[in-house]
């Protein structure tokens, strides 16, 4: 069938890797829809269990983390309160934030001024009291600690990944709805983010931050990437 006329290759290519994962979206065309969000929830959730490790049977994208990062990982999601399926989102944002590397000292592909595992900013290196020369020397183990502190004032805040998400990226859209419009089109913002707008509409809305984190998030379960820690 292919992409529908109106269909997004991101979320083609989510709606496939689902597929070749067995879980059920209908014939891949593009478009999100009912069948697709189940898919995605039945796959997330065959990932825990509250008697594995940390609530967590599957890691995606594991492989690129030692046992002793990810237990980093999954202690940052109890310190922040938030529940252990949060550990995969997180993994997912890292992912998606690194290009999949997990390098501590990458920069933004964009060639923005912004460094590691969130891509830390200056002004956000200052918040949480380091500097980003610091940052981009530091060891994986070492720099998640300031993304911890990076994401305690939102930790109450946080209900599900687009939210997690966009505390990095724009925090004034957690908590707001699928349709909010982060960057518009003609903004050093927007060119600095443009590969998120899917749609290629000018406009950037937490909905497509989230498919494409999401995409992150599922090519992060096939053979090579995964991590089983039973």
């Amino acid at each position: 069938m292919g992409i529908a006329a109106n269909g997004n290759k991101t979320v083609y290519e989510t709606q496939q890797l689902l597929t070749q994962l067995g879980f059920n979206c209908g014939e891949p065309d593009g478009l999100w829809g009912k069948l697709s969000t189940a898919a995605l929830e039945a796959c997330k959730s065959s990932l825990h269990s509250p008697q594995a490790p940390y609530g967590t049977k599957l890691v995606t994208w594991g492989q690129k983390l030692t046992d002793a990062e990810i237990a980093r990982v999954a202690k940052m999601v109890t310190n922040l309160g938030l529940p252990y399926t949060c550990l995969n989102d997180f993994m997912a944002c890292m992912a998606f934030e690194t290009g999949g590397t997990f390098s501590p000292s990458i920069k933004n592909g964009a060639g923005a001024p912004y460094y590691g595992l969130i891509q830390f900013g200056k002004d956000a290196a200052t918040d949480v009291g380091t500097t980003l020369d610091a940052l981009v020397k530091m060891t994986v183990l070492q720099q998640l600690d300031y993304v911890e502190k990076f994401f305690k004032p939102y930790a109450g805040k946080i209900k599900d990944l687009s939210d997690l998400y966009l505390r990095i990226l724009l925090p004034i859209g957690v908590g707001k709805p699928a349709d909010f419009v982060l960057f518009n089109q003609g903004t050093t913002a927007y060119l600095q983010n443009k590969g998120l707008d899917i749609n290629s509409d000018g406009k950037i809305t937490k909905l497509e931050c989230t498919h494409m984190v999401n995409n992150r998030y599922v090519r992060g379960l096939l053979p090579g990437y995964v991590k089983s820690l039973v």
